[in-house]
């Protein structure tokens, strides 16, 4: 702190113009106090004109100052609406000394200028106060994580984290020592994006549904790909008698990159003009302003680009035969270490039929292993998106599908569970069906 600041001070430009503002402030108040005394229009001007150069100064020296102070303090860079705020608070101070001790003269200039300042001002200050508003209490996920909004929503919303760096509780030992544990395995949509609550995810919700004699582990990061979560099982610190893979239409990433098929960079998408970059990139309501209306006017881009994208990697062969090995490495797996599998199939929530021919394809390869699939797609088929996202901006399940979710599971994995499990999924307390149907593919 101490060594930023000096480095302020020894090298800002505006520390130097203030210093120099300074100085001729006080060799024009001797000048006018002591030698120049006769009241004329040109020495009206030169006091008007130097009291504003001052305080303009001083204004821009405090914002300065008060950003490093804060960059250094809090690491990120300091609100330029705020800065806005700081600069008007001073140039308001200096307009008062203006206004009542120097420019006193009533004149249409002097009238015109203090309305300007007071409608300046009051803007200003509106908008610090909206910035405000929407740091404290505004909130959401974007499906990219492209904006404060999102950022702010991490910082405030993604706990706990365990050793294994993973968004779940601690499982030691000894909660293991008289209890199964079932492995719920995936990316985002298993960490809960988009859920505040943990306890409002499926693998949470699962959790109070299968009861006592089970501990249900959340293994998953955002991003991963399959060849990361067949990783993730194979590394986790307990072995699981139970495992659930959840398989999104983005699972097959990590095949497609090995080919040259890289992902779509959606933060093409929201270009931000060259003049205002710095100030949507570090205010959350300008950020969130702008990103609602690209979210917006870009809705129907977005898909086609991932639609498009999607439909490369899996009609390539050479990525598929790549991918379906990744699937069946874990499947194999699970076999040698005897573990009970199970696959949940969600397609890209925005795009249903266009998910289609990956989902069946993929529940087909896993049916046609012995393995038993909760396929969602015609579950999910002619729902509206907007009933099942988070938020407009984020394509993640929200938490009423979670609870679905964590009940089609259940109905799977019941029978397999406990005797009373068993009884309550014949006595209809779970789903009738898994799937569309489970298995059957």
């Amino acid at each position: 702190m101490i060594d930023a600041l000096w480095g302020f001070f020894r090298y800002s430009l505006l520390v130097r113009s203030s210093v120099l503002a300074t100085c001729l402030l006080i060799g024009g108040v001797l000048l006018f106090r002591c030698v120049r005394t006769r009241e004329t229009r040109f020495r009206s001007v030169l006091a008007v004109l130097g009291v504003s150069v001052c305080t303009c100064a001083y204004a821009l020296t405090l914002a300065e100052l008060v950003e490093i102070v804060h960059h250094v303090h809090f690491e990120k860079a300091f609100n330029p609406i705020a800065r806005c705020a700081v600069v008007t608070t001073c140039l308001l101070a200096g307009g008062g000394v203006l206004f009542r001790r120097v420019w006193t003269k009533e004149t249409r200039l002097r009238s015109a200028l203090m309305r300007l300042g007071l409608s300046t001002a009051s803007f200003v200050y509106a908008m610090a106060v909206a910035e405000l508003l929407v740091y404290c209490f505004f909130a959401e996920t974007h499906s990219a994580g492209l904006t404060l909004a999102s950022q702010r929503w991490y910082e405030k919303h993604w706990h706990p984290i365990n050793s294994p760096g993973y968004r779940d509780i601690e499982h030691t030992e000894s909660d293991l020592s008289d209890a199964k544990l079932l492995c719920v395995v995936g990316a985002s949509y298993v960490t809960g994006a988009g859920i505040a609550k943990v306890e409002d995810r499926f693998s949470n919700i699962l959790q109070d549904r299968i009861g006592k004699g089970w501990v249900v582990a959340n293994v998953a990061k955002g991003g991963w790909n399959t060849a990361e979560k067949h990783d993730s099982l194979m590394t986790y610190p307990h072995k699981p008698d139970m495992a659930v893979l959840t398989y999104t239409t983005n699972d097959i990433r990590g095949a497609a990159a090995a080919y040259g098929i890289a992902k779509p960079d959606v933060s093409l998408l929201l270009p931000k003009p060259p003049v205002l970059q710095s100030w949507i990139e570090r205010s959350y309501l300008l950020n969130l302003v702008y990103a609602r209306t690209y979210a917006w006017a870009q809705r129907e881009t977005t898909n086609t680009i991932w639609d498009d994208y999607r439909r490369q990697c899996y009609s390539s062969e050479d990525v598929w035969n790549t991918h379906k090995n990744e699937l069946l490495d874990i499947v194999h797996f699970c076999e040698r270490e005897r573990i009970e599998f199970f696959v949940l199939v969600i397609p890209n929530l925005c795009s249903i039929e266009a998910s289609r021919p990956i989902t069946s394809r993929v529940a087909g390869l896993f049916a046609d292993h012995g393995v038993q699939v909760v396929d969602l797609t015609d579950i999910l088929a002619g729902r509206d998106p907007a009933d099942m996202v988070v938020n407009p901006s984020d394509a993640h399940a929200n938490e009423s599908l979670n609870r679905e979710i964590a009940e089609r599971l259940f109905e799977v994995i019941a029978p397999r569970a406990t005797p009373e499990k068993r009884d309550q999924a014949v006595a209809g307390r779970g789903f009738a069906t898994a799937t569309g149907g489970a298995g059957s593919h």
